[in-house]
């Protein structure tokens, strides 16, 4: 069965996995990730931007990263997909939790299976001023202060590394 790039990116986009993608098609999953993945250009800028540093955790992955893509394009839009605003580079690791239950042959999924996104991980501390990338919803501690009550403002400052109470 031949099947169009687009059609690959609207399954890409709906959750499958490239081995699922590459069954449909007829061709190997390393295939359908060279018609999908960025340009060499595009991964190079990626690469370059990052410094060759996980955009999650920090290690060093230098051109070996992974290139994630953090904003989902429309399913009808393969040029944007490969937009460089919204690519990081991540190393595998950081790569594989982004996507930790990928998408079989399945009807739907439920909300519990849909992985947190990049901008719903981005916490900041209304106490230190720290911002990380968590991995639950609501982490219990800030890894900068260690405070517990790191979301509630209670007049606190959220200037670095200020405890003075708002008057």
């Amino acid at each position: 069965m031949k099947m169009k790039p687009i059609d690959m990116l609207q399954l890409r986009l709906g959750g499958y996995t490239y081995a699922y993608i590459a069954s449909k098609a007829g061709i190997s999953r390393q295939r359908v990730q060279q018609i999908l993945s960025p340009p060499a250009e595009i991964r190079d800028m990626v690469v370059g931007k990052a410094g060759g540093f996980c955009q999650i955790c920090g290690v060093r992955v230098g051109v070996s990263g992974h290139v994630h893509h953090t904003k989902a394009a429309e399913p009808t839009e393969l040029d944007r997909y490969n937009d460089p605003e919204s690519l990081i580079l991540l190393c595998c690791s950081c790569h594989r939790k982004e996507h930790p239950m990928p998408k079989q042959d399945r009807g739907s999924v439920s909300v519990e299976e849909i992985p947190m996104s990049i901008t719903e991980r981005l916490k900041r501390c209304h106490r230190c001023g720290h911002e990380w990338l968590a991995y639950v919803s609501r982490p219990q501690k800030c890894p900068s202060c260690q405070a517990k009550d790191w979301d509630k403002t209670n007049g606190v400052t959220a200037k670095r590394g200020s405890s003075e109470r708002d008057e």
